[in-house]
């Protein structure tokens, strides 16, 4: 061998056998007698595949090795149940098959199908809190052949991997489960040889917490408040006690049943409340409520599942209902004189209605309003929160030219709408006569500013324009 530019040294590597020899000058030589049967070449193939289902080799042979194995379509259709055993017939050729004087061989291959028992198992399930001795076995994997090295890995995250397996591929649970933490895990079991190579996809484990009733029912709130007006009719619904199970929902375990143990205080009578079994309604059961018998009701409910019983509090506020109209203490409040030039803002008149109802609410709250007799809204009334009272004050200038009496008509009302059947009547209107008298004013000119126009050389005497202005009263101005 020669090397442009020159090699320094020449070095062999290969199948050399120790016969073969290169010095560093690139000579190549042998240093023992050649023999074809030693080291001849040969070509492995298969000729026949008994039977051979739809023309397809399921087989293949490597030509180095000799070693059989699965075609990429073999893998995927092999199936024992189908075809439990194959014939194949696999020849070899010496001088790699590519003389016509080469020498062949064949020879019968039989291969028993067996079934491949790398399979993930069927889901498992393991009862919450169990007082077993851990760890408790639980599933099993297997690898097709003897030697696999077994281990398991999670799917996801968790703060705690509560399971394991052996080298026989029993898997185990090494700790106590708890549903209302994690009702299910899922994890894989992964099998490799010796030198840590993956033998196959790694086999999905599925672990569900079955639950088992170890949680008592447990309060929405310390209290529950509840309200309900006066006079409702019985059987009307006051409200719901919706409490909870951190047991398996929709399972006897999480059924909850609601009874009334405890009503405070017990007037008119004990038993005024029923609540649904199942659903925890609060429902009235006897008669309507007064809210003069009291404000106030307190209710004990025991609620339960299967194992469990907690006392839940329910305070039930009996609101007062608009049942009372305004009434006012006078129907009519005279009559009333004051001069067109009384400010703005001045009260002119007091005025008063009371109502039955319970006081500082909507129910009794009382407003004014002027129905009649102020059609350019030159009066208001402003109502005192706390005693009804109601004032009544100018919010524009009177004007005896425009209007010289007004026949006030006022009409008291709630903000809270009436129950149904009571109406607003006489009692809940008053009257009053606002006579305006005439103060002799100023005249006023019809504008601000009165503008003209005149040239410099215009002659003294000429006119350059008028100015207008008028008296209230209809007096001559000048």
């Amino acid at each position: 061998f020669k090397a442009n530019p020159p090699a320094v040294t020449f070095k062999l590597t290969g199948e050399t056998d120790g016969i073969f020899q290169i010095q560093p000058d690139g000579l190549l030589y042998h240093n023992k007698t050649l023999d074809r049967e030693t080291r001849a070449v040969h070509r492995l193939q298969i000729l026949m595949q008994l039977p051979k289902v739809n023309d397809v080799m399921y087989f293949q042979i490597n030509n180095q090795t000799g070693g059989i194995s699965l075609t990429p379509q073999g893998s995927q259709e092999l199936d024992p149940l189908k075809n439990p055993s194959y014939k194949l017939v696999v020849s070899v050729e010496d001088m790699g098959g590519l003389n016509e004087h080469s020498f062949s061989d064949s020879v019968p291959v039989d291969i028993t199908v067996k079934e491949n028992i790398w399979k993930a198992p069927e889901p498992v399930e393991i009862e919450e809190n169990s007082t077993q001795p851990y760890p408790i076995k639980i599933t099993q994997v297997q690898w097709n052949d003897p030697g696999a090295l077994y281990s398991l890995v999670g799917k996801e995250n968790t703060p705690r991997f509560p399971f394991s397996i052996d080298q026989e591929g029993d898997i185990y649970v090494t700790q106590p489960l708890d549903r209302e933490e994690k009702d299910e895990y899922v994890f894989y079991a992964v099998a490799r040889d010796e030198q840590g190579k993956l033998l196959s996809k790694p086999l999905e484990i599925q672990v569900k917490v079955k639950d088992i009733n170890d949680n008592p029912p447990t309060c929405p709130s310390p209290v529950t408040v509840l309200e309900v007006q006066e006079n409702e009719q019985i059987g009307s619904s006051i409200g719901t006690l919706i409490a909870h199970d951190k047991d398996e929902e929709n399972t006897v375990n999480s059924v909850l049943e609601y009874r009334i143990v405890d009503q405070t205080p017990k007037v008119p009578q004990d038993g005024l409340f029923l609540v649904q079994t199942y659903h925890g309604t609060l429902q009235l059961a006897v008669q309507p409520l007064h809210k003069r018998d009291t404000p106030q009701y307190n209710l004990t409910v025991e609620v339960s599942n299967q194992d469990f019983k907690t006392l839940c509090f329910v305070q039930i506020n009996v609101i007062d209902i608009n049942d009372q109209i305004p009434i006012f203490e006078k129907s009519d409040y005279g009559n009333l004189t004051f001069p067109e030039d009384t400010a703005v803002g001045s009260v002119i008149l007091t005025i008063q209605a009371t109502d039955a109802d319970e006081p500082h609410t909507g129910s009794s709250k009382i407003l004014y309003r002027i129905t009649q007799g102020d059609s350019e809204g030159r009066l208001e009334i402003e109502t005192d929160p706390q005693t009804n009272t109601g004032y009544v004050k100018l919010k524009k200038p009177l004007d005896f030219e425009t209007v010289a009496i007004h026949n006030i008509v006022v009409q008291a009302e709630n903000p809270e709408p009436l129950v149904p059947g009571v109406q607003y009547n006489a009692s809940s209107s008053a009257t009053f006569r606002l006579t305006v008298t005439d103060v002799n004013e100023a005249p006023r000119f019809f504008q601000q500013v009165f503008e003209a126009t005149v040239s410099e050389a215009v002659a003294k005497g000429t006119k350059v324009g008028n100015v207008t202005a008028k008296d209230p009263e209809g007096l001559d101005v000048r």
